[in-house]
């Protein structure tokens, strides 16, 4: 059928973009927490990355669990501002 090969997110996943203001990378944590422990691998500046489950955090911090299984990173941080936005896929014709 037309419109199967249009990619579709797993239920419940959702698609995000880190788009810091300081364009430095992110540190990926290993536990929902603005200053928990780094898992070593970093986001850039751009980069669009699916996410399994959003937790309320403190401060209106929404916490992003990465799907791939990397961690954890956060929509915004104190003394920073946004750190990541949903990212809105657009659908084009294949």
């Amino acid at each position: 059928t037309e419109g199967a090969s249009v990619a579709q997110l797993p239920l419940g996943e959702t698609t995000w973009c880190y788009c810091p203001p300081d364009r430095n990378p992110l540190g990926i944590r290993k536990v929902p927490e603005v200053d928990g422990p780094r898992h070593g691998d970093l986001l850039h500046a751009g980069d669009v990355f699916r996410v399994s489950e959003e937790r309320p955090g403190e401060g209106g911090t929404l916490f992003l669990k990465l799907a791939d299984g990397r961690g954890w990173v956060f929509d915004k941080k104190p003394g920073v501002g946004l750190m990541c936005t949903r990212h809105e896929e657009e659908s084009k014709p294949s």
